[in-house]
């Protein structure tokens, strides 16, 4: 997509938000991008793949008095602290006007609708004036490539009603901001294909790892789906590895949306 930000600083940020931070690799990206900046990455789990040491001179605000409290730095990349944090439970643990930038990233698939309101309002809140929100989602639907991507589909549907889900959560964004608060709200919209059948290799690059997050993410479905499907685990298997030929052979293609805002300034 380009590049890590999709917005422009006035100043160069001296603290970055990364919520619900994840493997905590865009953390890493942005702290080395940024070396005189403190990044924050926060989540319910730390991350597993990237090895951390304990530290305390540097790591995040303190709600109470805006001192620091501790965290894991990233070993290599010590302007990076990771820390426990449930995105969430809300009010988050920070003081007001602490970042310059929030970032949020593929978290959609575990935030009821309900909660994104009341969540970007408290961002609205931890930001600097002149800060900056960047929210980076794409929709829990599959695309429509045929009969079995219908299936996913409509499991897709009723699971999301279920847990109190919006599969189109992305089309609230600009109103939830602009509810906030925010102005300047920006969207860019950004169409990969999921499968190999691009001619043009860097296309086919995107549409390969698209197509194993979808299929890492039906894996991951897999307890439960395969008993609504009542389908053997080896038949499930199968089920997905067709799902996956239907990409490919209808030429899927599924969007990805980055929405930019900023908190008013003094005035």
């Amino acid at each position: 997509m380009g590049g890590n930000l999709k917005a422009e600083f006035i100043e160069p940020p001296e603290m970055i938000l990364d919520s619900a931070c994840g493997a905590g690799f865009w953390s890493l990206d942005i702290g080395q991008q940024f070396p005189d900046c403190q990044v924050v990455a926060m989540d319910i789990v730390l991350p597993k793949d990237i090895h951390l040491r304990q530290h305390s001179d540097v790591t995040t605000a303190n709600p109470d008095n805006n001192k620091v409290i501790g965290g894991l730095a990233a070993d290599g990349v010590p302007n990076v602290t990771y820390i426990h944090g449930d995105v969430l439970s809300l009010p988050l643990q920070f003081g007001d006007s602490t970042f310059d930038l929030i970032y949020q990233r593929e978290a959609g698939y575990i935030f009821p609708s309900s909660h994104w309101g009341p969540l970007i309002k408290d961002f609205y809140r931890l930001l600097k004036p002149n800060g900056i929100v960047q929210l980076v989602e794409y929709p829990l639907e599959f695309p429509n490539c045929g009969p079995l991507s219908d299936i996913v589909n409509n499991w897709v549907q009723s699971e999301a009603i279920a847990n109190g889900l919006d599969i189109r959560f992305i089309d609230s964004f600009e109103k939830h901001l602009n509810d906030a608060g925010f102005s300047e709200v920006k969207t860019q919209i950004y169409e990969f294909p999921i499968g190999e059948w691009p001619t043009d290799e860097a296309k086919r690059h995107q549409g390969f790892l698209q197509k194993e997050l979808s299929r890492l993410l039906l894996k991951q479905s897999k307890p439960h789906f395969s008993k609504v499907l009542e389908m053997e685990s080896d038949v499930f298997d199968q089920f997905v590895a067709a799902v996956m030929n239907e990409f490919e052979e209808n030429h899927g293609t599924t969007i990805w949306k980055v929405v930019t805002a900023k908190k008013n300034g003094y005035e």
